[in-house]
């Protein structure tokens, strides 16, 4: 009997007591799936009919398999992706992937565009070019934008994103990822401040050798890299731009009776 190979045959009991006309039933027989339906019920027997659809459960599962591994390389980037129509009124998509357990999810929250999503005091001339540009279906890649926060912290993402179409072809809105850059704005931000105050020091101290007529010099004492300061090459009578430190150069500056 092609039951003897039910797996199951829970699905197909409630199947059976349903009567005629009930919902299709999947069932796992040996190595197939059988689609079961009850066509009609009288002399206290029932006619099922039946229909394999093992193809189109391998295609589900092929299809469910991909999105999973879609789905974890997603997770495992940490972004937020969005979806914006190319009339979008008040309100867009933001998408944010969830890992746990292994298992990865896609978490969909509505907000207002662009009150929530672009702070317009941050390159005001820049976000007015962004936003004028969408009307046209072309990619943009990288548009840097500070989102606004209720605690006044910072946040800084790089928005990239691709339109799309609908099924007639015509322009729908763009679809794309937001990169979270926060850490390395700061991180950029602290790196030209150090910068800057490195050259202030630098110039202080010139300033201080020059009113006192002093000059330093460094010598790695490994490598044999040398630096001199400004005023030490004041005070020899040398070009800093034209003068190559050699033994040989420093030697013949001092004089011979020394």
């Amino acid at each position: 009997s092609i039951f003897a190979g039910i797996e199951d045959t829970t699905d197909l009991a409630r199947l059976i007591e349903a009567g005629a006309g009930a919902c299709d039933v999947q069932l796992k027989i040996s190595a197939r799936f059988v689609c079961m339906t009850v066509a009609a019920r009288e002399d206290g027997g029932v006619l099922l009919t039946a229909s394999d659809v093992t193809p189109y459960r391998t295609r589900v599962e092929r299809m469910q398999d991909e999105l999973q591994r879609y789905l974890d390389m997603v997770g495992s980037a940490g972004d937020l992706f969005h979806e914006l129509p190319k009339d979008p009124g008040d309100v867009i998509s933001l998408y944010f992937p969830r890992s746990e357990n292994g298992r990865t999810t896609v978490l969909e929250q509505r907000v207002r565009f662009p009150d929530d999503c672009i702070d317009p005091l941050f390159d005001p001339e820049g976000i007015a070019e962004w936003l004028a540009g969408m009307i046209d279906p072309k990619p943009y890649r990288d548009r840097f934008h500070r989102v606004p926060t209720a605690d006044g912290s910072e946040r800084y993402y790089k928005a990239s994103a691709v339109p799309y179409f609908d099924k007639a072809g015509n322009f729908a809105g763009f679809r794309g990822v937001s990169t979270e850059v926060t850490a390395h704005v700061i991180a950029e931000r602290a790196l030209k401040e150090s910068e800057a105050r490195l050259r202030r020091n630098r110039h202080h101290l010139a300033q201080a050798q020059r009113i006192a007529a002093v000059a330093s010099t460094e010598r790695d004492i490994r490598s044999g890299a040398e630096e001199w300061s400004d005023e030490m090459y004041r005070l020899i009578g040398v070009d800093p731009e034209t003068f190559v430190r050699t033994n040989a150069s420093v030697m013949a500056l001092i004089h011979p009776d020394d």
